[in-house]
């Protein structure tokens, strides 16, 4: 609170650190979590102080993947689109998600956007960059699935796609005004294979 307390009014927009939006998809100690309404007061004191001078207030959503291990997630076993262990020093051996997980994960993104809205959050950033779960279902480094979430490149988008639906379906059924939702994504990958030159086809 202090940190951003300094600094409010002194830009436009302040775009908070990676709140995850399931316990599993925690990446680090000390991360902010939207995963539970019982973060919503706490989050709530966060907007309010950012938006203190004038300065909108931005909550990033996020799942770390397959970028965490067990031992930040207090020996719960990481997730990703498959059971690919990322490429760093001491990856750990994760599980793919199942079909019905991942349908879950998109409904907790949702009820991270709703929960964003109720703590006076102006916009939400969705992270799907830095090699986190969005951009492994992207990347064909992290995905070699065979079912509808995976394979062509049309199907790795589409847990982008319906994530990206989902979101700004909840923004669109708020009464909220203005409420922006944002995309973070990373045009290059240096896993191999992996994602070169990536061209996006959203819009938000």
């Amino acid at each position: 609170m202090e940190y951003y307390s300094l600094r409010t009014g002194e830009v436009g927009a302040i775009i908070t650190a990676a709140a995850n939006v399931q316990d599993n998809g925690k990446g680090w100690e000390g991360e902010l979590s939207v995963a539970s309404d019982q973060f919503i007061p706490s989050l709530s004191r966060l907007s309010s102080t950012i938006k203190r001078n004038g300065t909108k207030a931005i909550l990033q959503l996020f799942h770390a993947g397959r970028m965490t291990d067990s031992g930040v997630l207090r020996g719960v076993q990481p997730v990703s689109a498959s059971a690919i262990a990322a490429e760093r020093p001491n990856a750990e051996i994760l599980r793919a998600l199942t079909e019905d997980e991942i349908f879950d994960l998109i409904e907790d993104f949702k009820k991270a956007t709703e929960r964003a809205i109720k703590a006076g959050f102006d916009r939400v950033e969705i992270h799907g960059a830095n090699t986190y779960i969005i951009q492994q279902f992207f990347s064909p480094h992290s995905n070699c699935r065979e079912d509808q979430w995976g394979g062509s490149i049309e199907k790795r988008f589409n847990f982008i796609n319906q994530l990206v639906d989902s979101v700004t379906e909840v923004v669109d059924n708020s009464n909220v005004q203005d409420f922006i939702v944002g995309y973070r994504f990373s045009p290059e990958e240096y896993e191999e294979p992996g994602n070169k030159n990536v061209r996006y086809p959203l819009s938000c």
